[in-house]
């Protein structure tokens, strides 16, 4: 890939894959939206003092993506995965983005480790395009195993109306989807502004997921994460309180005797569904998914046979041994808390095995000891028919000068190198090479005088 620009390539960040293990990083959060300045498209990952550089303007309130990204950093958040819409045509098109370019929703998958969005403006469009919207958006949300902190639309100054606005917008079956209400209100500016509460909340889940003795599965409210603000738009009273978590809305309090503004909600827009109703159990089950998938990508270069099979039941073993043994799942034994299940006349029939698809079932007690949600994987396993999917290299504007993004399909190992000539020998690496799972990484450069070619070289695993 030819660079047009003159540069340098300096490599600030590449991520480097485990083979055998899943890697458990913390979940990173995301925005998409309009905003007066930055680089458009791909995700830029920032923090407060870079945000303020590169997107920040003289008047947040005008832009709602700013103004929450803004709550974002006050409310402690340390990193941010920024994508900025196309400012032309019209918002819903902005906000979905291309998917040949990976754009606007589309660029979510450049981001590794994705499983928080804020988009502030979604609940902004024109009243008949919410509905089908969110639908398209919830089912995004589902397939990226992440989730979405929705904003009411502003004016909703009564529970009356915001229990009516959700149950004419909300779409069915949302357990991706969260909302929270009353606004929130701060100073800005000079003046008091009322505003959702999704940047706020989106900070306290991913910095409640590493607070000591805590995790994905803790639940995101209570006492201990206050909220950053100066008051709420209307206080609530309990019998208010539940009818907003009759239609689950999560609710927002101010106790009269700490002054904290708190979230007192747990439920996400699905809290209706017996087996799934809160918001820290669907969290953990996206991030258990998102895990195991990771686990399962070393069957790309495997035989499908009894050797693989005891391996991904070892791996997966071990990550869940490690997750009950932190509080996870439920159950005073490990039988209780979870079981693995992957072999022939066990989760795979013959005809799996000769289409060279391996398939691993786990349970795992969520809520009681011995009752068991169920999920299950599937993976394609090494085919001599079926070549290898061949990487993709994208290169979008970030923080300092350009970044690169590069995928890497499992079943391969991929070296990422640079030459300033097209001549052999002169390729040179700038990290170890990492090993397929499926995900995008990331490079970063500075630019300088001159010009670079890339390339991703994929070698075949034994």
């Amino acid at each position: 890939m030819r660079w047009p620009f003159p540069i340098v390539p300096v490599l600030f960040s590449l991520a480097v894959a485990c083979a055998t293990g899943a890697e458990q990083e913390p979940v990173q959060a995301a925005i998409i939206g309009r905003f007066a300045k930055g680089p458009v498209g791909a995700p830029v990952r920032v923090n407060s003092v870079q945000f303020e550089s590169l997107y920040g303007s003289s008047n947040p309130v005008a832009w709602p993506a700013e103004l929450q990204a803004r709550r974002f950093f006050a409310q402690q958040g340390a990193a941010l995965h920024v994508i900025r819409a196309n400012p032309g045509g019209s918002l819903r098109s902005a906000l979905e983005g291309d998917a040949l370019a990976m754009s606007g929703r589309h660029a979510l998958p450049l981001i590794r480790d994705f499983g928080v969005l804020i988009c502030p403006e979604l609940t902004l469009l024109p009243a008949g395009e919410v509905p089908g919207t969110l639908q398209i958006w919830r089912d995004a949300m589902k397939e990226r195993r992440a989730m979405l902190i929705l904003d009411p639309p502003p004016g909703l100054t009564t529970v009356t109306a915001m229990t009516q606005w959700t149950t004419q917008n909300a779409p069915s079956s949302a357990s991706s989807l969260a909302i929270y209400y009353p606004y929130l209100n701060a100073s800005i500016n000079g003046a008091t502004t009322s505003f959702g509460a999704s940047g706020s909340m989106a900070a306290a889940w991913v910095k409640n997921d590493s607070l000591t003795g805590e995790g994905i599965w803790s639940s995101p409210a209570g006492t201990q994460l206050p909220l950053v603000a100066d008051n709420l738009s209307t206080t609530l009273s309990t019998s208010q309180q539940d009818a907003l978590a009759a239609v689950y809305v999560c609710p927002i309090i101010k106790p009269t005797v700490s002054g904290n503004i708190i979230p007192w909600g747990i439920r996400h827009l699905d809290g209706g569904n017996p087996e799934n109703r809160y918001i820290s159990l669907q969290r953990t089950l996206n991030w258990i998914g998102t895990n195991v998938t990771r686990l399962g990508s070393i069957s790309a270069s495997r035989s499908n046979n009894s050797a693989l099979w005891t391996e991904l039941r070892g791996n997966v073993q071990s990550f869940l041994q490690e997750i009950y043994q932190r509080g996870a799942l439920q159950g005073t034994t490990a039988s209780q808390a979870y079981f693995v299940q992957c072999g022939l006349g066990q989760t795979m029939t013959q005809a799996d095995v000769d289409s060279h698809v391996v398939k691993l079932m786990i349970g795992v007690a969520m809520t009681r000891p011995s009752e068991f949600t169920i999920v299950q994987f599937s993976w394609d396993t090494r085919n001599p028919a079926r070549p290898l999917a061949a990487p993709r290299l994208i290169m979008r504007d970030g923080y300092a000068g350009k970044q690169l993004f590069y995928n890497t399909p499992a079943g391969a190992t991929y070296s990422l190198k640079s030459s300033a000539t097209m001549t052999a020998g002169t390729w040179f690496e700038h990290a170890a090479p990492v090993t397929g799972d499926g995900t995008w990484r990331q490079a970063q450069f500075e630019p300088i005088y001159g010009r670079r070619f890339f390339r991703s070289e994929q070698t075949a695993l034994p």
